[in-house]
Formats: C-alpha cells, structure tokens, sequence
C-alpha cells in the first residue's frame, strides 16, 4: 500500500481529467488572464453540432495549469451569444510553459473522450492566442490521426 507521500508524488505527473457534467460547481469560474488555446466544431447535421473553445489559466497558487472549455449554452431558448465555461482538466506546472501544458491537457481529454464515446476528428479546427490554426491542426491529428482530405 502507498503512503500518502507516495500518491502526492506519484499524483505530481498525473492529468486530472474532470467530468464536465459534474466538475464545475457554479463558484468556479474561468479567470479573465485565462488564455485562448482554440477551437474545435463537430457538425452532423444543423439540429447536432459541437463546438469546442479551449482556454488555459493557471490556479491561485500557481502549482497547476486548467484546461477550461467553452462552449454556447444549450439551455439557453432565448437563443443569445452566452457562453458557459467549465474546467475540463489540470496538470501540475512543473516548469512547463503554458502551450506545452495546453498541448498534453489537451490531448489528454480528447483521447479519454475517445476512447469512452468513439469521439471523430472535428470538422472545422482553429487558432486562437496561444496556439496558431496549423498548431491546432498538428495537435488534432497528433489525436485523431493525420486528415487526408479527399481529391480527385
């Protein structure tokens, strides 16, 4: 059995993936310095679609990064531009800079998304202020696979 040093240790490397129908209490809310990693958007037909936003902050005491994802409320009939926000994930900070800690977060949700649901490769893949479009692009076929679109 591991002593409790041992699991705070071993807990250090560890992502957190959080389950976003319950991980977000409504106190917790995404920080204004939070950073805008980019966008994913899956549509299958105009009645069912998903679109993705992802931002990374770092917590008060600045020992972890967050993975935050925003997304249009749903609930929302009035059909206005609010966005919810909920923590998606976290990883301890050891020394990475936030693209890289953006880029392992990242990949890791959307793997455990896969592996749990069959999630696909989104269809519209963009940029935002910490990652370029192409970065993005990168990281969505680092995850899925490399896309090949189709030609003649």
């Amino acid at each position: 059995m591991m002593t409790k040093d041992e699991m705070a240790a071993a807990d250090e490397d560890v992502v957190r993936i959080h389950d976003p129908e319950g991980s977000a209490r409504p106190s917790e809310k995404m920080p204004r310095t939070a950073k805008c990693i980019g966008t994913f958007e899956w549509a299958s037909s105009p009645m069912n679609s998903r679109e993705d936003t992802l931002f990374i902050s770092g917590n008060r005491d600045r020992s972890r990064w967050i993975l935050w994802v925003g997304m249009p409320d749903l609930w929302d009939f009035r059909f206005s531009d609010r966005w919810v926000q909920f923590l998606r994930a976290s990883c301890p900070r050891g020394g990475m800079t936030a693209k890289a800690a953006a880029e392992k977060l990242v990949t890791a949700v959307y793997r455990s998304e896969i592996e749990k649901s069959d999630l696909k490769r989104p269809l519209i893949v963009r940029g935002g202020t910490l990652l370029e479009e192409t970065a993005m692009r990168d990281l969505a076929d680092a995850i899925w696979g490399v896309h090949r679109p189709c030609s003649r």
